[in-house]
């Protein structure tokens, strides 16, 4: 079988990677294309250290090796939309490198032919880990800001494992609070 691995806007993500310090050789050793391929179509996750769950839109989580970078499987349509939007958010993160918009990193597609003949496209980015941390992580949350349907506990009882990230309601039932550093208080606030 063979597969087609598509690099796309790769200047673009260059100069992202560059604000941020991360060289080309740290970029592909983290996320080189044959560990995605292994990982993504052959079903072999033993590569990646982790998988997350999957959240509403379907799309999959993983963990790179080193935990630098999770790849998040994308839809067509979420993949022409970041190529359509790709020059004001590096305009962005040129301007605002501090900013706490995620950073998305690569953007990527692999293309192969099924067994019945047919072709079979998987499009994904790659984003910071923002659970890249030598603590060890308990409970994760997917704060929206919303409240509709943000909830992942059926009831406030309910035991879910650490991997499953929990929602905006779920927060304000578990009554919890951030104790941040004033500079980054600030900079959330604004």
């Amino acid at each position: 079988m063979t597969y087609l691995f598509f690099d796309f806007c790769p200047r673009v993500f260059h100069q992202i990677r560059t604000l941020y310090g991360i060289t080309p050789h740290e970029y592909l050793k983290s996320i080189g294309p044959e560990n995605i391929i292994g990982s993504m179509v052959m079903g072999n996750i033993n590569t990646l250290t982790e998988q997350c769950s999957t959240g509403k839109s379907g799309s999959f989580f993983y963990y790179t090796p080193d935990s630098k970078y999770m790849m998040k499987t994308i839809s067509h349509s979420e993949f022409e939309r970041l190529k359509f939007i790709l020059k004001n958010y590096y305009e962005h993160l040129a301007k605002y490198p501090h900013s706490l918009i995620t950073r998305y990193f690569g953007l990527h597609k692999i293309k192969y032919k099924t067994e019945s003949g047919g072709v079979q496209r998987i499009y994904f980015i790659i984003m910071a880990n923002v659970f890249n941390t030598t603590r060890s992580i308990d409970t994760r949350y997917d704060l929206k800001g919303s409240k509709h349907g943000r909830m992942t506990r059926k009831n406030p009882t309910d035991v879910v494992e650490p991997g499953v990230a929990l929602k905006d309601l779920d927060f304000d039932k578990d009554n919890i609070s951030l104790d941040l550093d004033p500079i980054d208080k600030a900079a959330l606030m604004k």
